[in-house]
């Protein structure tokens, strides 16, 4: 099995990746994520930005290399625009700027 995960560096991403990256049956997981990601015989670090198209279309091309993968999970997430990103605690934390800004993110294709 060839799994990708978007979101690996992330808390939930990071616990996906290990746990797949440690199953038999999983032969290569790609995380992609912005920050980088330790790699290992079986965990191929990526880098991926939604916001910047590019770096999908490069993440894409280098799995495609592989055939096409068996699991895609996206463990992705971003509510805060303050630098040195982090995550909130409450939805209190975020602005109204924040939260449009991850909206739009998410639903891109949906509005085209």
């Amino acid at each position: 099995m060839r799994a990708v995960i978007i979101g690996a560096s992330g808390g939930i991403g990071a616990a996906l990746t290990e746990q797949l990256a440690a199953r038999a049956e999983c032969e290569r997981v790609y995380a992609l994520s912005r920050t980088p990601v330790v790699e290992t015989d079986r965990i191929r670090a990526l880098k991926i930005d939604l916001e910047q198209e590019d770096t999908i279309r490069a993440a894409a091309e280098a799995i495609s290399t592989d055939g096409a993968p068996d699991l895609v999970i996206v463990a992705t997430g971003l509510l805060s625009e303050a630098a040195g990103i982090a995550p909130e605690k409450s939805y209190r934390q975020q602005t109204p700027n924040a939260f449009a800004k991850a909206i739009a993110a998410i639903s891109q294709d949906l509005w085209s």
